[in-house]
């Protein structure tokens, strides 16, 4: 049963704090590297006495089926043991249960209590969760300025999703005033991180030179990398350099090429 890096980093951390490791006796850390099985049983262990953290990726090990047989079931039992004892990163994770309906009924109003209580305890996932709530009307009033807020304090944590919904409000003015170079800032942010969506803002605002002088060499060079990812704005887009000549030299083969792959709804390239 394979654990991930990040899990076995989340581990340790967990010994660490019961005091079960130190750096001059590596027994907890041979037991995470000898062995999936071992790391699952410790954590289970650890889960099983109570520890939040251990309950919280005892959860996402089920919810992820990495390795084991994914149990969405058992995901919510862990999420929910470490949720009501407080522990942040659960109570995001256990709205997100409740709102797509896993090991749970769908309930979006159990989802915003969950997400509300991770959110306010500072947790980015639960922020950016409770900026897409109030950005729609749904299980609360639609409020953009409220939506910002939000997304706003996630997107200061390095969330990309909320960068780029940050971007998205800046260019176009909801629930703060439009400003076209924080839209741009954002949007940067999010695309250094590998956000595609993202990745193809940016290159078109390089080449219509909204919230940042034009650039055609960046234009372009956003653009392709992100088509080959297989985003199909950006297919488009690159088509229409290729074709205008614009960051690179003009080819109507590239620019026919990209625009069938667009047409077809965008795919990666091998």
């Amino acid at each position: 049963m394979a654990v991930t890096p990040q899990a076995k980093a989340k581990l340790r951390l967990i010994i660490s704090e019961l005091k079960c490791y130190s750096p001059n006796h590596n027994v907890s850390e041979e037991i995470i590297d000898n062995g999936s099985v071992k790391t699952f049983a410790m954590c289970e262990r650890l889960a099983i006495q109570g520890n939040a953290e251990a309950q919280s990726l005892l959860g996402h090990i089920y919810e992820s089926g990495n390795g084991i047989e994914k149990d969405f079931n058992k995901a919510f039992y862990w999420h929910e043991k470490a949720a009501k004892q407080g522990y942040a990163s659960a109570q995001a994770s256990l709205g997100f249960m409740y709102a797509l309906g896993r090991g749970v009924e769908e309930n979006l109003a159990k989802a915003f209590y969950w997400h509300e209580k991770a959110a306010r305890q500072g947790d980015a996932s639960g922020q950016s969760a409770l900026g897409t709530a109030f950005s729609t009307s749904g299980v609360v009033k639609k409020d953009l300025k409220e939506a910002f807020y939000w997304y706003e304090k996630s997107a200061e944590q390095g969330l990309s999703s909320s960068q780029l919904a940050i971007g998205n409000m800046y260019e176009y003015g909801k629930g703060v005033g439009q400003d076209f170079p924080l839209a741009f800032k954002w949007y940067k942010k999010a695309a250094e991180q590998g956000h595609a969506k993202a990745q193809t803002f940016i290159s078109i605002m390089y080449g219509n030179g909204k919230g940042i002088s034009k650039d055609k060499t960046q234009a372009f060079y956003w653009a392709e990398k992100v088509a080959i990812q297989g985003e199909v704005d950006a297919q488009s887009y690159l088509s229409n350099l290729y074709f205008l000549g614009i960051g690179t030299n003009k080819d109507t083969e590239k620019a026919t090429y990209w625009l069938q792959k667009s047409n077809r709804g965008g795919s990666k390239e091998g």
